[in-house]
């Protein structure tokens, strides 16, 4: 049985439950068993919210996405257009984690190079 099925056969069960319960003299098990299931299907909602929120913060905070270069050496976040250094691994503004600009490392050799004054080594 899957999830949708397990879920359609505990609603299913509700409603018979319910039924029962309704009915003059009704044994108190049945509004129970209404209860236990409500309780059932609120933690299983519950667990699918919590689900998304993880799908949507592994993707923002665990899969990196490409910053956007705006000018000469000026890079920001594509999630809040936040501004970001070149070593910049996530955005201090939204936590979105950043993949590298491939040039990053000939553009920080370069850098080096003029920062430290030495002659680049071929």
């Amino acid at each position: 049985m899957n999830r949708r099925e397990l879920i359609d056969q505990l609603r299913s069960m509700r409603q018979d439950s319910a039924i029962h319960a309704k009915e003059h003299n009704a044994d108190p098990i049945w509004q129970k068993d209404v209860d236990a299931i409500d309780e059932v299907l609120d933690i299983l909602e519950d667990y699918d919210k919590q689900a998304e929120q993880i799908r949507m913060l592994t993707k923002r905070h665990a899969t990196p996405i490409h910053a956007l270069k705006k000018g000469d050496g000026v890079y920001v976040c594509p999630a809040c257009n936040h501004y970001v250094t070149l070593r910049s691994n996530y955005c201090q503004r939204c936590g979105q984690m950043l993949r590298k600009p491939e040039r990053r490392a000939a553009v920080e050799r370069d850098l080096g190079l003029l920062w430290t004054g030495r002659k680049q080594q071929k």
